[in-house]
């Protein structure tokens, strides 16, 4: 109880904005992690595979780089566009935080996830432990290439999720005078819509949004 009591504590000293900075990258993360698992199995139309849903496995350690790299994005993005003074901010401006959240998340996402897929062969036993450094280096020299070919086939699913989100955030800041709770257990309630939409939906019909 002191732990939560504390991290309260230095929640609390925050300005507004990077409180409101924080919410963004919750929503973010979840966008991120439902955008990539949408996006892999709208592959699997392109390649003629019968779509079908990550196991479990493969979906903490794929979805936790992708979530990160939704909440690293946006948080920076949103702190960007409202600087220190928060103010309320018109719908144009979240069109555009949706519109860069969406165009780079596919490509940081993908340098995050050779990383996510190292662990998992890791944990798996898949790998030797004493070569496991080899293994950790060619998980680093991959995240280029992976950034590039993951994010040019995830731009349509990235803009999807980025105009979830930028249509949530406005409508976040909009009931900013509802006080903070509500904003954020409005996000939280996006952000578990967002990954149980992307885990729960029939896979066939994910295609739709990739």
């Amino acid at each position: 109880m002191s732990q939560v009591h504390y991290i309260l504590q230095l929640f609390n000293r925050l300005s507004d904005s990077a409180k409101f900075a924080l919410i963004a990258a919750i929503c973010g993360g979840s966008t991120g992690f439902a955008r990539f698992f949408i996006s892999e199995i709208s592959e699997h139309k392109v390649r003629h595979q019968d779509p079908e849903h990550y196991g479990l496995i493969p979906s903490i350690f794929l979805g936790t780089p992708s979530f990160i790299a939704g909440a690293f994005l946006a948080f920076i993005i949103v702190k960007v566009v409202i600087g220190e003074n928060y103010l309320s901010r018109n719908l144009f401006i979240w069109i555009f935080v949706g519109l860069i959240y969406g165009i780079f998340i596919p490509f940081i996402t993908g340098l995050l996830l050779p990383m996510g897929e190292f662990f998992m062969v890791l944990t798996q036993g898949l790998i030797a432990w004493e070569k496991a450094f080899f293994y950790f280096l060619d998980a680093i020299v991959l995240a280029p290439t992976s950034a590039f070919t993951h994010g040019i086939f995830g731009v349509i699913s990235g803009l999807i999720g980025g105009s979830c989100l930028a249509a949530t955030l406005y409508g976040i800041d909009k009931i900013q005078t509802t006080g903070l709770k509500w904003q954020f257990a409005t996000g939280i309630g996006f952000s578990i819509l967002m990954m149980a939409f992307s885990k729960l939906s029939p896979a066939p019909f994910l295609v739709n949004f990739g």
